[in-house]
């Protein structure tokens, strides 16, 4: 059975200032830090279960998230496929069209994204539903899913 995720852990994540991330190395111009958090509910290749992954990348600002997220699935999750997830640009009123770039979306600096399973919800263009995420308030609903 899936571990429900740890909301309290979740949140000291979020509260964590970028420069206390374990970045990879130095940013070089035009990079931007993408923190990237997900909540392992079932057993990772390790066989571990019921924690948040975290990793940064120090990524091309203009470089679009399709092959972040790719690179993530290849490591992280070989079976899933981009489509298997959604990602949440934390801070942000939309989901991540992950063929946009950091700078589609103003990214500067660094920004956190958290990737949520979607298991296999109804296909309505945003891949959610109202109630599919304790982390959703329902007031945004008209703003994620007119967003393009």
């Amino acid at each position: 059975m899936a571990t429900p995720p740890d909301l309290a852990a979740k949140q000291q994540l979020l509260n964590e200032d970028y420069t206390d991330w374990d970045t990879p190395d130095e940013r070089e111009r035009g990079e931007v830090y993408i923190r990237v958090l997900y909540w392992f509910a079932f057993a990772d290749e390790t066989g571990h279960a019921g924690y948040w992954g975290e990793w940064v990348y120090n990524w091309d600002s203009e470089t679009p998230f399709v092959a972040l997220f790719e690179d993530w699935l290849r490591f992280e999750r070989p079976y899933g496929d981009l489509e298997d997830f959604r990602y949440d640009l934390v801070g942000s009123a939309e989901w991540i069209d992950v063929e946009k770039s950091p700078a589609d979306y103003q990214i500067v600096l660094h920004a956190t994204i958290v990737i949520e399973d979607d298991n296999g919800k109804e296909e309505d263009g945003s891949g959610m539903e109202d109630d599919d995420c304790e982390s959703w308030d329902s007031s945004d609903d008209e703003q994620r899913d007119g967003s393009d």
